[in-house]
């Protein structure tokens, strides 16, 4: 767990409508939203999505991503780090602590959400 939770939330969170999902391609940032850099936060379950924007299993883990976004936003706090562009310092140290040369990476942190896929 981290001991120093980012206190603000990303919203709004938004699929990239130019990706091609046959493909490796480079198309930009996967997923977009208001407040990008924040981190976990603490008091409720925190879905983290750390990615690479050209790669395919990514593309399709971010369409995912915001399709729970968009049915357990008012439960879930989340995450998303993009390894292609600058982080937080609260994003750096999610990358330190979960992230092993594997992407896409989506751990659940904080208390228990089992959503019902």
């Amino acid at each position: 767990m981290l001991t120093s939770p980012a206190s603000f939330a990303i919203d709004n969170l938004k699929l990239n409508s130019n990706l091609n999902y046959g493909s490796d391609s480079l198309d930009g940032a996967l997923i977009t939203g208001s407040d990008a850099q924040s981190g976990f936060v603490a008091g409720k379950p925190n879905y983290v999505i750390i990615y690479g924007e050209g790669c395919f299993n990514s593309k399709r883990q971010a369409r995912r991503t915001v399709e729970l976004y968009n049915k357990y936003r008012p439960q879930v706090h989340f995450v998303v780090v993009d390894l292609d562009v600058p982080r937080s310092p609260e994003q750096q140290q999610l990358v330190k602590q979960y992230y092993k040369g594997l992407y896409p990476l989506c751990p659940r942190i904080g208390r228990t959400w089992h959503p019902a896929l």
